[in-house]
């Protein structure tokens, strides 16, 4: 037997003995099961026969949800078919996924069959995995599979685990194994057999069979349902030992088909569904909800179109006068093309008769233009593709799918979709497919908010609603993981809206809360906003460990109605993550916590600077692609970043809004933030929502006007509309609720913000701008006379001389540690290593390690700062930095 193995990337398939001792070093991948004879070499009519393990790929968008289903699949094997589980060969593919192997010495033979992926296929299907990838048993020349313990382009290697470890650790600790190479692993070869899988499996053989399916449109235009349907609903002529799962099946095939709604379904089946008898369905309420997960299932696979073969399985009938079956045999020729259908493929026409070129039939469903208002629009056509042997799958080909041969063959979803055709045939079945009169829709790519048609929707994968609040079609084509429940949310009674604003602005102190609650309010408003601005600021909450920040964002998400949260750590993501998922939606903030400049390499504060550049903007960023193409993101998102420290660049301050979070100012208001968790505030944000999409242009910038009249002159260029922005948000919010009359809460948070917030004069704001060293230094130089426990003492521990201010710093800070946390310090204590690298940025520091003897303790390490620079940053010194320098003479006399 041979196996193909793969380097990685776009390597060459290379067959080779299925031996460990010949699998190349290079290679990346191998088969999964072994084959019998080359399958690039076949000859016409030859078969392949294919041998190997029972197999399984699960891979979820969570990766919680790829291990529960991992759980899932061992627990079934130990408890419903007896098999050992130390039999198996289990991996953590080094992603979200897990990879088990079952020795097919387990249930079988283990000899070679010809359609044995086929056989898996249907023996999977028994187990009801929600994130099994159904796409992998395939024949052809089978699936890769990645070898364990080789690294990946992430840097993780896929690992072997046991079942214990799959049970007893969580994904976290799971995912760490990955981190290094695992011990290697090889299939058992003695085993325990398991009597119950061995009968699954022969349950299971796959037998081919030509079956022919009518598309849905066919059953649209049928005037009447056809005989065995009516049988089958007026349960008459049913034949023998056909169970209810068997006619359900069949009912919900043929309902999708003819286009009918659950409700219609369950409408025409009534009799069938009190009538006919379930083993395991025993009341008629359970009965329905089967048929509804079955009717759900046809509609969303794809895989499950009506056809007769199946109906005359389950129900005796006349087929001779059936519209259906007399429509089955006839032939279809466009003869400007020269392309013929029949039997669900296409032939082209020669002068001496005609040659294959698909095994398949394209029948188109609908045409999608994707619109950007950033990019240029995108046209895809989704079909149903109908093999000669009635599989079908449906396919989304977008216009570089038709661009040639090699191009749609890669979009076949099976091997019995097959092509035989050159590129000239690909542009025609091309034409042919764009001939068929088919619905057109609208949509988008990215989450949030759009204009369509000259009006603004908003599109998640809740679904999509218009400026009235009405539910439309368009639709939303994205592979962002970001579930929320906002469109489906219901106004909040007066009751809980009274409950929300007594607690909305009093989870902190009014100058947090206003600057907050006004950005949040401001992001559901950013793309409508970013018409009259082109920029918008990002939120940068910082403090110490311990003071609130992620907790305060996260109760505020709670607008947005999110199932899950998107928050990232910076230290975590690559550049290319980082603009992916900030294109992925423009509503919706997203979270980066964890900024520690200090604790940062250069790579990671210029991408994060970068980001508060672009983000301001919405700038454009470019990726290229192994196939050299150029793919183009821009910074959509409302960013929100989160740290111990903010940044010190002066264009990146610019572009935020700084909220200051402290323990000691943060702790009197815990009731209130306990009373704003407990408010419905999604039902709020779905009034902000609502307003967003309805609000008029003139009206908004009338409030976008009004609310920068309000700021100061001492606020210019970017800080000014910073602020608008913030008071704007704060307006707007005002006008969501204003049907439920005047809310006070909010024009006091407006004049609250205006006169603790903006109405800053400039020694304000420089006090504002001040550094976490330029803090220390001051909450230093007030331990002097504040304290004797903590003093420290000219010549002892600092001294001055020519312009240059010695400390003792190590031993200093040491002693202002301990003085901080006594006294509740307005400045942020950190590790000496993250002082010192903050200190080295100042544009008062001189030198470090530097050897001075002091007068009173002889010689120490010190660091020497500049008194001027230190006097023109205005920093607070008056017992470090005196206004009489005589002092400092009168020491070195």
């Amino acid at each position: 037997m041979f196996i193909y193995t793969k380097p990685e990337g776009k390597g060459k398939w290379k067959l080779i003995e299925n031996k460990p001792e010949a699998v190349p070093a290079d290679a990346f991948f191998k088969t999964v099961l072994s084959v019998d004879q080359d399958v690039s070499r076949l000859e016409e009519g030859e078969k392949i026969f294919y041998k190997g393990p029972l197999y399984f790929d699960i891979d979820a968008e969570d990766e919680n949800d790829s291990l529960d289903d991992c759980r899932r699949l061992l627990l079934s094997l130990y408890a419903d078919y007896g098999v050992n589980l130390n039999d198996l060969l289990i991996h953590c593919t080094g992603g979200k996924g897990f990879h088990i192997l079952v020795p097919a010495k387990v249930f079988s033979s283990g000899k070679a069959t010809q359609h044995l992926a086929y056989t898996y296929k249907q023996v999977a299907v028994e187990f009801n995995l929600a994130y099994l990838d159904y796409g992998i048993y395939s024949g052809g020349k089978g699936r890769m599979w990645r070898i364990e313990n080789i690294q990946r382009a992430s840097g993780r290697y896929k690992v072997a685990l046991t079942a214990a470890e799959i049970f007893g650790l969580d994904f976290k600790a799971i995912f760490n194994r990955t981190l290094v190479p695992g011990p290697p692993t090889e299939l058992k070869k003695k085993v325990s057999f398991s009597a119950e899988l061995s009968a699954l499996f022969r349950r299971s053989t796959y037998k081919p069979r030509k079956i022919i399916t009518i598309a849905d449109e066919k059953l649209k235009q049928l005037p009447d349902d056809p005989d065995c349907i009516k049988n089958v609903l007026a349960v008459k002529d049913i034949k023998a030992g056909r169970r209810f799962n068997h006619l359900t099946l069949l009912l919900s095939s043929y309902g999708k088909g003819r286009g009918w709604s659950f409700e219609e379904l369950t409408e025409k089946a009534q009799e069938f569904l009190e009538t006919y008898p379930s083993s395991v369905y025993k009341t008629h309420k359970d009965k329905i909800q089967h048929l509804k997960s079955i009717f759900n299932y046809v509609n969303s696979s794809g895989q499950y179109d009506f056809n007769c073969s199946a109906s005359r399985l389950n129900v005796e009938c006349q087929c001779a006068d059936c519209p259906i079956e007399q429509d089955q045999i006839d032939k279809d020729y466009d003869t400007s093309l020269g392309l013929e259908l029949a039997h669900n493929c296409y032939f082209r026409k020669t002068e001496t008769g005609r040659v294959q070129i698909t095994t398949f039939a394209i029948v188109p469903r609908s045409i999608v233009e994707y619109i950007d208002p950033l990019t240029e629009s995108e046209f895809t056509i989704n079909v149903s593709l109908i093999s000669d042997n009635g599989r079908s799958a449906n396919v989304v080909f977008t216009q570089p799918d038709w661009a040639s041969k090699s191009a749609l063959i890669k979009r076949l979803p099976h091997p019995d979709f097959a092509y035989f055709g050159g590129d000239v045939e690909v542009q025609k079945l091309f034409k042919l497919a764009a001939q068929v009169e088919v619905p057109q829709k609208t949509g988008v790519k990215v989450i949030g908010l759009h204009k369509v048609g000259g009006k603004w929707h908003f599109v998640s994968k809740e679904g999509s609603i218009g400026p009235n609040g009405e539910e439309n079609e368009l639709l939303l084509e994205t592979d962002y993981y970001l579930p929320m429940k906002l469109i489906h949310n219901q106004r909040p009674s007066q009751g809980e809206l009274d409950h929300i604003f007594s607690a909305l602005f009093k989870f902190n102190t009014p100058q947090i809360t206003t600057s907050l609650v006004g950005w949040f309010a401001a992001t559901f408003f950013k793309e409508r906003i970013f018409e009259f601005t082109r920029q918008f600021p990002l939120l940068f909450i910082f403090g110490a460990a311990g003071a609130g920040k992620t907790q305060s964002i996260l109760n505020l998400k709670r607008l947005y109605g999110l199932e899950m949260d998107n928050i990232k750590s910076i230290a975590d993501v690559t550049s290319f993550t980082l603009i992916k998922s900030a294109n992925s939606n423009n509503t919706v903030p997203l979270m980066l916590d964890e900024y520690k400049a200090s604790m940062f390499n250069h790579f990671q504060v210029k991408m994060v600077s970068k980001l508060i550049r672009a983000a301001y903007n919405n700038e454009v960023g470019e990726r290229g692609t192994a196939s050299q193409k150029i793919n183009t993101y821009f910074y959509r998102a409302p960013i929100i970043l989160a740290g111990e420290q903010t940044v010190t660049e002066p264009a990146a301050r610019d572009r935020i809004i700084e909220v200051h979070l402290n323990k000691s100012t943060s702790a009197p208001y815990l009731e209130g933030f306990k009373a704003l968790q407990s408010a419905p505030l999604e039902k709020l944000g779905s009034l902000l929502l609502k307003e967003a999409l309805a609000i008029r242009d003139d009206e908004l910038k009338t409030i976008l006007d009004m609310s920068e009249r309000l700021v100061p002159d001492v606020f210019i260029d970017r800080p000014r509309l910073n602020q608008t922005i913030v008071i704007a948000g704060l307006k707007l919010l005002g006008k969501a609720c204003s049907k439920y009359g005047p809310i006070p809460q909010i024009e006091q948070a407006i004049q609250e913000h205006i006169r603790k917030t903006v109405e800053l004069t400039a020694e304000d704001r420089a006090e504002a701008r001040k550094t976490d060293v330029d803090k220390i230094l001051e909450g230093i130089d007030l331990m002097i006379e504040a304290d004797e426990r903590y003093a420290i003492t000219y010549g002892y521990e600092f001294e001055r001389k020519e312009g240059k201010l010695f400390l003792n710093l190590k031993l200093i800070y040491m002693k202002f540690s301990k003085f901080a946390a006594e006294y509740n310090v307005e400045a942020d204590t950190m590790n000496y290593t993250s002082l010192i690298k903050l200190l080295r940025k100042e544009s008062y520091f001189e030198q470090d390690s530097y050897i001075w003897k002091f007068k009173s303790s002889g010689k120490k390490l010190c660091c020497i700062l500049s008194m001027d620079e230190l006097q023109a940053r205005g920093l607070s010194l008056p017992n470090l930095l005196p206004e009489e320098k005589v002092e400092e003479e009168k020491l070195q006399l």
